[in-house]
């Protein structure tokens, strides 16, 4: 749904097509390739959380160190 979402969205309000299919493959690659969650336990942080907002398109990583 959003491959056609986020770009329909970014037409619409900044007559920018192509930045936002841009946006959402990015998104796609980042939960794709990146275990962000083992790589910051892994570099010392602890308590590691992670909150989804947008429907799983915004993460937030919280984090101790």
């Amino acid at each position: 749904h959003s491959s056609i979402f986020i770009p329909m969205v970014g037409l619409i309000f900044a007559g920018d097509l192509k930045a936002y299919t841009y946006l959402h493959n990015s998104i796609k690659e980042f939960v794709k390739n990146v275990d962000l969650v083992q790589k910051l336990k892994t570099a010392g942080f602890s308590q590691v959380t992670v909150r989804s907002y947008t429907f799983g398109t915004v993460k937030l990583y919280l984090a101790i160190k």
